[in-house]
């Protein structure tokens, strides 16, 4: 009988250690193993299941040898603490990717986080921290964050994670999804079907207006090019623009060049801009920019802001290839917009687009960008024709998704040779009769910095040292700077064309939900779950095969036995322990610490373990990654 029970004991010891092998392989892959769940009536294929998940994990636990680990940052928001929609935001990105990243806490290698869990603690005093009796709690975690006193309200704290912010981006997908796309709506012509639609541009994650976020405080400001837009046809210009940026120490892109064309090639501006931060990297080898070049410059993004105000009319359209890091670098919005690395694909994948100088090459036989010299006047105008000829030719030209053949365009319209029997592009720069642009730069045209042109009224420099020869930007017909234009220039309106009510739209979008059910994130294509382990837990969500709900245990023992098979099934624990002896501290300090080591022994490595003590003398939060 001894024997018997010590063989069962056995058996369920394999089964445990397969079903805790098959859950961590599930996290580490991201992807359910429905064929790998064991078979507890088959010791045999249980041992044999068992050999093969332990190979799958040796393998992905090399891949992941890289070790995510946190460092918290409270002096980037103020000195009252760390809020509950601090900890909720933590908790949603590295779950759900569905907000930004928190600015109060920095998770490197965030993608390797496995699970996140929380423990939230009510009654524990952190301020009569008794080191003999929380142990692990502090060897695990290495610092003691300040809460806010709003955290202790935990119906408020749940709540809070229950719900997930929608981005500006994600209101204007619901509003899409049961209105008309307004870029198309307000537009007419043939020119029309060129046009990026809202959807193109929430996707390439295009700046919106500040004045149309959820969070204003949370954006950066981000303007509209004009305060009033009308409807677009055939007659509406086209105006090219290219930006070039730098690296700033607060680790975004500042503008340092900007050149905008108009339809007819005419330069409208082109001037270098003083970026606001302290710059780290000029990114010459790209931008053709050098210190020596903006350090007498005093020329700020605000002028250009007010510049393109001006220059603009209600109608316009602007062209540019990525132009959304474009108009990011202008902190502008603007709904007409074409872009060339979305007209023209070449790889058949929409978000796989190429490069300016490909295009240039391709399409309009020139050289751009070709080592020697780079220029965003030069941009701008290869821009410019490019989405000429894409009007010229039709929606179809250049897209092999539409079903346009690049082989056979290729062989029609670019000069070829035949070798054994294959046949080869022919190098544009070896042609004599190819077009003077598709030639390299010769350095000796190179225009000097001391050829000076200036502003009529200030004397500012108006010439951008350039490095391409014979570049369109040399015969600028610029007599005054951006400072100093602006005011001359009129308003630009265009009142022929029907008013398009762009703010009546983004009021609407600012009317839907301004927050989600954490549940509705779950499922999808990376389908993911979450254990919750609180008091009145179902009143916060409802349960499914994705939402996993316990009633909490009341004692330690029930505590361990209810999470230890439990945690590892999921992306996202929430668990929660009430004190009911505050008036023993030192049992309260060992029942809090029992329960850490369980839940952390329990857990997955690399998960994400977040402690909220809340108490009404002082609330703390701890954060750790698990490492082994």
């Amino acid at each position: 009988m001894d024997s018997m029970m010590s063989s069962r004991r056995r058996e369920l010891k394999v089964f445990k250690k397969l079903e805790k092998r098959t859950h961590e392989l599930r996290l580490l892959s991201q992807t359910d193993f429905a064929g790998d769940v064991p078979n507890f009536n088959n010791l045999i294929q249980a041992k044999d299941q068992s050999l093969k998940i332990s190979r799958k994990l040796r393998r992905l636990r090399t891949q992941r040898m890289r070790r995510p680990y946190v460092i918290v940052s409270l002096n980037k928001i103020g000195n009252d603490g760390v809020t509950k929609e601090d900890i909720a935001q933590l908790i949603h990105y590295t779950v759900l990717r569905a907000v930004g990243k928190p600015r109060w806490i920095t998770v490197h290698l965030d993608r390797a986080i496995l699970q996140t869990i929380v423990i939230r603690i009510d009654g524990l005093d952190s301020s009569q921290n008794n080191d003999a009796n929380r142990t692990f709690i502090n060897k695990f975690f290495k610092e003691e964050i300040p809460l806010v006193s709003s955290t202790n309200d935990r119906s408020d704290f749940w709540r809070c994670i229950f719900n997930v912010p929608s981005t500006s981006y994600q209101r204007f997908r619901d509003y899409l999804e049961n209105n008309d796309d307004p870029a198309t709506s307000f537009a007419g012509g043939a020119r029309a079907q060129f046009i990026l639609t809202l959807h193109d541009m929430i996707e390439f994650a295009f700046p919106l207006a500040s004045t149309f976020c959820v969070n204003k405080n949370a954006c950066p400001l981000i303007i509209p090019t004009k305060k009033h837009y009308s409807s677009i046809s055939d007659h509406s210009p086209l105006f090219s623009l290219d930006c070039e940026m730098c690296e700033t120490e607060d680790g975004v892109s500042e503008l340092t060049r900007i050149s905008l064309v108009n339809e007819e090639g005419k330069i409208l501006m082109d001037t270098l801009v003083k970026p606001l931060n302290r710059v780290t990297n000029y990114v010459t080898e790209f931008s053709g920019i050098t210190k020596e070049m903006l350090d007498p410059i005093d020329i700020r993004l605000e002028d250009v802001q007010r510049a393109i105000g001006r220059l603009l009319p209600e109608d316009a359209i602007l062209v540019g290839h990525s132009l959304e890091f474009d108009l990011r670098a202008l902190r502008m919005f603007h709904p007409y917009c074409i872009d060339v690395s979305l007209c023209f694909n070449l790889t058949g994948v929409s978000k796989r687009r190429s490069s300016l100088k490909t295009l240039t090459r391709i399409f309009l036989n020139r050289s751009i960008q070709d080592g020697v010299g780079h220029c965003s006047v030069q941009d701008a105008v290869a821009a410019l024709d490019l989405a000429k000829l894409k009007l010229s030719k039709g929606l179809q030209f250049g897209n092999v998704i539409l079903g346009w053949s690049y082989d056979g365009w290729i062989l029609t319209n670019i000069p070829t040779r035949s070798s054994d029997g294959l046949l080869k592009r022919k190098r544009l720069d070896d042609d004599p009769n190819s077009a003077p642009f598709a030639k390299k730069s010769d350095s000796s045209s190179v225009r000097s910095l001391t050829e000076d042109c200036v502003c009529k009224k200030c004397g500012r420099n108006l010439k951008v040292p350039c490095n391409v020869a014979n570049c369109r930007c040399y015969p600028s017909e610029e007599t005054m700077c951006v400072v100093c234009c602006w005011p001359c220039l009129p308003l630009n309106a265009n009142c022929s064309g029907e008013k398009c009510s762009w703010s009546k739209v983004f009021q609407n979008i600012t009317d839907i939900a301004q927050s989600k059910p954490l549940t509705s994130y779950l499922s999808g294509q990376n389908r993911k779950s979450f254990l919750c382990v609180i008091e009145d837990g179902k009143s916060y969500f409802e349960e499914s095969d994705v939402a996993k709900y316990l009633v909490p245990a009341h004692s330690m023992e029930d505590v361990n036995n209810q999470l230890k098979g439990s945690i590892l099934e999921h992306n996202l624990v929430l668990l929660e322990w009430k004190n009911s002896d505050e008036g023993s501290d030192n049992r309260s300090d060992i029942y809090a610490d029992e329960l850490v080591r369980t839940v952390v022994g329990s857990a997955s490595r690399n998960s994400l373990i977040i402690l909220v003590c809340s108490c009404s003398v002082r609330s703390s939060c701890y954060v750790a990654v698990k490492q082994s």
